[in-house]
This record gives structure tokens, C-alpha cells and sequence, in this order.
């Protein structure tokens, strides 16, 4: 099994910390960001997280990849009877709230400084891709980015911390945990915010669960 992924991708963090906790053996290959040519002739797209499995299917996708990873090795299970309302609201709350990205996306750079995916060429590619999506360069993004978390995150932070004061989304550590945990990972890397400790002490605790640090590329 080849897991093919972005280290700072909350897409593909997702999938990592799900292969993790089911303790499942797989390929690891990081692309590099510029790399067009691989994803596009496996999955038809520029679009991480892949997996190709052993029996040849090749899919993309988080939740698909997450789902499909859960019917393959139920064991440990991840589902508990199948969480779909909370792998809904946790594959949701994060990374469509308004300005997440325009937040978080400079300082990848930084905190992933040297690995595989920002190689020169890619680093480049991700940068200037950005700021043409967004019309700021990365250091405006980064000048506005207190100011986009105030305005934009601070609320949805808090109704993240009543969700999870029980310990996890659910009754139960779930797949959804791991979509949550991997989505919030990167307001670690904004400088000049300051991230409520639960939701630090939570992602930290995802993390344990499943045995892997999602910066540590």
C-alpha cells in the first residue's frame, strides 16, 4: 500500500493519523508540491491525499480514503457503530469557516521548512499559487492573520471546546477525532494568535492516541 500525501496537508493528515491508530503498515511517499504528473495519472487530478492498495485500486479523497480504510481493517475500530453525524461535523467545522486558509497557509512554509513537498520547486509552486488565489502576498496574509483569526475562528473555537470537554468528539475516540485534530493542527504554526489551550491539549492528545506528531515531518 503506497500512502501519497503533503506533511502539512490537513487533508492528508487526516488519513495519516487514521492509518496510525490501525497500526497499518503502508508506503510512505511525500510529493513534492509541484509535482502535477504523479497525482494526475493516478487519480486524473493535482489532488492529495492518494492511496494505492494492494489489490490495485487507487483512490483519493480523505473521507472516502478514511471510510475505505475502515471496511478494510475494522480493527481497531474507528466508527463505533458509525459516527457519520460527527465525522460530518468534524470534516466541516475547521476548514470551511471563513479565512482558515487565508490564516493558516503562509506559515506552512516555516513549519515545514525542508521537507519533501516545499523542495524549491515546490515551495514556489504552493506560494505563488496562493497568493494568485488570494490577491495578498504571504507576508500580508501573515500581517492580517491575528486579526482574520479574531474576526473569523475565535467563535468556532469555543463551540469546538464544548464539543470535545468530554475528551473526544464522541463517547469514544472515532476517525472523526482524527479529521478534527488534523484540521486544527495548523493554527499551532500561526505566530501572533493566541490558540485556547484545550485546543492545543486536544490535538496533543489525538495525537498520542494515535502515535504520530503532526509536525514532525
Amino acid at each position: 500500500m503506497k500512502f501519497y500525501h503533503y506533511p502539512h496537508c490537513p487533508f492528508c493528515q487526516r488519513v495519516r493519523l487514521v492509518l496510525k491508530a490501525k497500526n497499518i503498515v503502508y508506503q510512505d511517499v511525500p510529493l513534492s508540491y509541484a509535482d502535477v504528473k504523479t497525482p494526475t495519472e493516478l487519480i486524473g487530478a493535482k489532488m492529495l491525499p492518494i492511496i494505492d492498495f494492494e489489490d490495485g485500486k487507487v483512490m483519493g479523497e480523505s473521507l472516502d480514503l478514511i471510510k475505505e480504510l475502515e471496511k478494510r481493517f475494522p480493527e481497531p475500530s474507528l466508527t463505533h457503530n458509525w459516527i457519520e453525524p460527527d465525522l460530518d461535523w468534524a470534516s466541516n467545522i475547521v476548514v470551511r469557516a471563513p479565512k482558515f486558509f487565508d490564516v493558516v497557509l503562509p506559515f506552512y512554509l516555516d513549519e515545514f521548512e525542508g521537507a519533501p513537498e516545499f523542495d524549491e520547486a515546490g515551495a514556489k509552486y504552493f506560494q505563488e499559487g496562493k497568493e494568485a488565489k488570494r490577491g495578498k502576498t504571504f507576508d500580508e496574509l501573515k500581517a492580517d492573520a491575528p486579526a482574520m483569526y479574531n474576526q473569523n475562528l475565535v467563535i468556532i473555537l469555543a463551540e469546538i471546546i464544548e464539543r470535545v470537554e468530554g475528551g473526544w468528539i464522541g463517547q469514544h475516540f472515532s476517525m472523526a477525532d482524527c479529521v478534527l485534530a488534523s484540521d486544527l493542527s495548523g493554527l499551532r504554526s500561526v505566530k501572533g494568535i493566541e490558540l485556547p489551550p484545550q485546543i492545543i491539549r486536544y490535538i496533543e492528545k489525538v495525537e498520542s492516541q494515535c502515535g504520530e506528531d503532526l509536525i514532525d515531518w
